[in-house]
């Protein structure tokens, strides 16, 4: 019905397919039930069929997640015909048992950060006023170096899975018999071979993910309400969406780099897989002009 209703539409928007988690029991801790997998993954179909973008949402990290079950759910997701997987950070928000139930959050081990709402700040009549959130950063089963890994292989989803850049090397893949998933996943394990340029912002995408945290709403405060330190926020250097922030930078400064070295990681990905076939080597390098030549349009 609703994929009837939003027909007329067409492309003039995305689809949001919600999931939260793609585990049985994180949605059942939370109240909450999905759409059985096969039924997702129709609707998934026929909306890219129709040329219709859509996007999976989930969020880390919901009661009893696993970073283990996370990467599970992430994978389910990019191995349906949704246009893109997003990952959201949990907001400790009043209505809710994260914000309104003590015990609630003590049985779950939550730990929790602040941070600057992206680019929600200003200076009115010699006052510093900021927009910020509470989120949660670990449970007893999602620790905080599990937060940062997530973080790293959103970012990974974000440049390889998400937009269009390899979108044809994404089908190539499904037309060998592999899935998108263990792809993006085997360059996610293989980080550490990309070039320096590439690692470079890589560590710079940790390194923000972790300084955008504060302890407390004081600290935050009294960091940003200094001249200097508001400034960082002025010019862009803090106080953004770190994820959009280093994708950009990745595609403005270094798209052919990353281009280079992600067809390399798929040749060796394709030859793990022990793929036989004369015409590998001539159809990726035609892939990768291609490639090319969407980054520079």
């Amino acid at each position: 019905k609703i994929i009837d209703a939003t027909r007329l539409l067409g492309d003039t928007f995305s689809l949001s397919m919600s999931v939260q988690s793609m585990d049985p029991q994180v949605m059942e801790n939370i109240s909450r039930a999905n759409i059985k997998l096969d039924h997702y993954k129709a609707i998934a179909k026929e909306l890219s069929a129709q040329g219709r973008p859509q996007h999976a949402e989930v969020i880390i990290p919901l009661p009893e997640e696993t970073f283990n079950t996370h990467v599970k759910g992430l994978s389910d997701l990019m191995d349906t015909d949704v246009s893109r997987v997003v990952s959201h950070t949990i907001q400790i928000l009043h209505g809710t048992p994260y914000a309104d139930d003590k015990k609630y959050m003590e049985k779950h081990g939550y730990k929790t950060k602040f941070r600057i709402v992206p680019l929600d700040f200003g200076k009115y009549d010699n006052n510093y006023i900021f927009d910020y959130e509470e989120v949660g950063v670990a449970t007893r089963t999602f620790s905080f170096k599990d937060y940062i890994e997530s973080r790293k292989l959103t970012f990974i989803i974000d440049l390889c899975n998400n937009g269009n850049t390899f979108l044809a090397l994404k089908k190539y893949i499904l037309s060998n018999g592999l899935k998108r998933s263990e792809w993006v996943k085997y360059i996610y394990k293989n980080i550490d071979k990309f070039d320096k340029s590439i690692k470079d912002i890589l560590d710079s995408f940790v390194n923000e993910s972790k300084s955008e945290l504060w302890n407390s709403e004081e600290e935050l405060v009294k960091y940003y309400s200094n001249e200097k330190n508001y400034n960082k926020l002025v010019s862009g250097d803090a106080g953004g969406n770190v994820l959009y922030r280093h994708t950009a930078w990745m595609y403005s400064s270094q798209s052919q780099v990353l281009i280079n070295e992600i067809f390399q990681m798929t040749r060796e990905f394709i030859n793990t897989n022990n793929i036989k076939t004369n015409k590998i080597e001539e159809e990726m390098n035609e892939l990768k002009k291609f490639a090319n030549c969407i980054t520079l349009d």
